[in-house]
This record gives structure tokens, C-alpha cells and sequence, in this order.
């Protein structure tokens, strides 16, 4: 039981609860398949997708069982529990919760206090926003464990653990991802390649990080995106135990950097397995960092697709309202709205664009 397994004595481990409704068969389910986000609105652009997504991973083919979660991260504080949310749970056909930092400190105090003293000295680095949206960094994948404590006793047959953050769509039915990276069981599965020390020294966070690099010798270290991860279970035993002793530090380095190859773990990616796959050499063209892409650019591609078999990960789409319209066509069999398409286009600004203002310091902007 992984619940009690990942929980030490100074933390305070969550009761468990029953599931909804909408969460069926979980005594078969070999992927769970979280979305990560802060909003959600019942009649909302994501969980309309959401619901479509949960449609489409219940296809999923034999061996895979596949089934969506959404974990709701409420800013409040209040909140320490991690909370069923049944309404929401209906409309996105699958499983919602809410939880907060004030979850995270009940059980699991010693890596909140690790996040407090890691927002300090990323203060002094970062403007304040900046430097708090890398602060939750450090602890968003630990809700993973928080949402195990509670729901993880209806799984016991669960492969693989995945987050993703709503901004990456897949231009085909989301089974069919799950299924790609099944012929590939490594412990640790991120979206792009892991770039290392000796190719990017300057990037910020290895210099804010040394403490859980100093061991290891520069030219081992490793960071990559995050908006999209496959934890194996036992990897994700690896890290719920790190979480409850406190440990921690920024998730694009920590999580690699904790799948250690002399350890035994295996770190792979969907930028290695488009590169080992001809069929699949652009899985990752569109996976970067920033600039964000146009919803209507992404969506020529996920429209091409429907006449070949190329399968492609974008990242980051932060306008996704023309997909949940292509797809809400495509369900009925209808014609998408051109009109309301164009509109809809109309307003997404902001994107594509190749000017400084995009560029972080330390963060490459990767060609499309």
C-alpha cells in the first residue's frame, strides 16, 4: 500500500475516501492520467476537453486501462485536505479533486517547509511572480502523492502515473499516447530531451539547486520540461518517499536527477521514442518551452493527422477553446464552425511571437 509505505512519522497521512461515481473499474486501471490545473469551470473550454480525453482513454487497447483524473490546486490555504469534487467529477467523466498548500503542510510538513525556504532564494533571483510560480514547482508533483493517500487504495494494479498540464494537446484521441509510450517502461517518461549541464551551463536553476547535484559530477547533470510526465510505480515510490522526508527542489532538475541510471532508474522520453520510431521522427517537433502556439496553428496539424498516422505532442497551447470546437464537430460528425473558428482565432493573441520580451533569462526559446 503506497499510502501507508510513503508515510514517516512527522507527516500526518489523509484519510481515504471513496471514489465518484464517474471513476469506474479502478481495480483494472493499469494508467492514471492527472491534469494539473487551477481553474475549472463545469461548462469551461478544458472540462469540455477533459471529458472528451476521458472518452477517449477508456479506449485505450489491451493491456492498457487507462482513466483521467483532474487535481484542482486551490490557492487557499484553509483547504488541508484533498477534496472530492462530485459535480465536477460528472462533467469531466472521471475523477476531480481540490487541494492546497495547506494540504501539502498537513501531510507533508517537512517538504513544505523546504518550499518556504526555496521561495526565498528564488526571490532574491526572480521578480516576485516569477519566483513564486517557480516555488510551486517544487512541491506540484508531489500532489500526486497527497491524491494517493486518499484514492490510491481502489488502484492496486496501477502501472504508471502521469501528469500533464492542459497546455499540451496531442493532435490525435489521447489513447493513443498512452498506448505509444506503453512499449517503453521507463521509470521516468518527460516530453522533450533532457539538456544537460555541458550544453547549457547557464541556465539558472542548476546554480539554485546544488543541493541535490553537489554528489554528482557536472557534466551528469540534467533538466527537462515537466508539463508532461510518466512516473513508473516504483519510481513514484522513489519520490514519495524523497517528498515525506522533506526533499526537494525544482522539479525540471529534481525529477531527472532523482531517476538515477547507477540507482537502477531509467529515464526516458517521447523525444527518444519519436527518434528510435520513423513513423513518429516529429512527435516533439512542437514541444517547447516558449513561445506559447496559436490554437489555430495547432489545429491545421491535428486536422492533417486525420489523413496519415502522424502523431505529434504541442506545448504550450494556452488558447485551446478552437480544439474543444473541432472536437465537439468531429463527435457529432458536423462540419467545424468557420465563422466561429475565425473568431475565436481572432482572439488569441500573444502568440508565436520571436521578440526578447519571451525570453526568460537562462530559457532558450527551441525552434519549431
Amino acid at each position: 500500500n503506497t499510502s501507508t509505505m510513503a508515510t514517516a512519522p512527522s507527516a500526518m497521512s489523509l484519510p481515504p475516501q471513496p471514489l465518484p461515481a464517474a471513476a469506474d473499474s479502478p481495480a483494472s486501471v493499469t494508467d492514471l492520467v492527472f491534469f494539473a490545473t487551477h481553474e475549472l469551470a463545469v461548462d469551461g473550454v478544458d472540462a469540455r476537453l477533459f471529458k472528451h480525453y476521458s472518452a477517449t482513454l477508456r479506449e485505450a487497447k489491451d493491456p492498457v486501462v487507462a482513466r483521467l483524473w483532474v487535481l484542482l490546486h486551490h490557492e487557499r490555504d484553509g483547504l488541508d485536505d484533498v477534496r472530492l469534487l462530485e459535480r465536477e467529477s460528472a462533467a469531466v467523466g472521471g475523477g476531480v479533486c481540490r487541494w492546497s498548500f495547506g494540504t501539502l503542510r498537513r501531510a507533508l510538513p517537512a517538504l513544505a517547509s523546504r518550499t518556504r525556504n526555496a521561495s526565498a532564494a528564488y526571490a532574491t533571483r526572480f521578480s516576485s511572480s516569477q519566483g513564486e510560480n517557480y516555488r510551486r514547482y517544487f512541491y506540484f508533483h508531489a500532489s500526486l502523492l497527497l491524491w494517493n493517500m486518499t484514492f490510491g487504495h481502489a488502484y492496486p494494479r496501477v502501472k504508471y502515473y502521469w501528469r500533464l498540464e492542459p497546455d499540451v494537446l496531442f493532435n490525435s484521441r489521447l489513447n493513443r499516447l498512452v498506448e505509444l509510450a506503453a512499449a517503453d517502461d521507463a521509470d521516468l517518461l518527460l516530453g522533450n530531451k533532457y539538456n544537460s549541464h555541458l550544453d547549457r551551463p547557464d541556465w539558472p536553476h542548476f546554480a539554485l539547486n546544488r543541493h541535490v547535484l553537489g554528489h554528482l559530477p557536472e557534466k551528469e547533470w540534467v533538466f527537462s520540461l515537466v508539463s508532461l510526465s510518466r512516473l513508473s510505480r516504483r519510481f513514484f515510490h522513489t519520490m514519495a518517499r524523497r517528498w515525506t522526508a522533506g526533499e526537494s527542489a525544482y522539479e525540471e532538475v529534481f525529477l531527472p536527477m532523482s531517476c538515477l541510471p547507477q540507482d537502477g532508474c531509467r529515464r526516458s522520453s517521447f523525444h527518444d521514442i519519436g527518434r528510435h520510431r520513423s513513423a513518429h521522427s516529429e512527435l516533439v517537433k512542437f514541444f517547447r518551452y516558449i513561445p506559447c502556439w496559436r490554437c489555430l496553428h495547432f489545429l491545421g496539424h491535428a486536422d492533417a493527422q486525420h489523413h496519415d498516422d502522424r502523431v505529434e505532442i504541442w506545448h504550450p497551447v494556452k488558447r485551446r477553446a478552437c480544439w474543444l470546437l473541432y472536437l465537439d464537430a468531429h463527435w457529432k460528425s458536423k462540419d467545424v464552425d468557420a465563422t466561429l473558428l475565425a473568431k475565436l482565432d481572432a482572439e488569441d493573441v500573444g502568440c508565436e511571437r520571436n521578440d526578447s520580451s519571451w525570453r526568460a533569462e537562462g530559457d532558450a526559446i527551441p525552434s519549431a
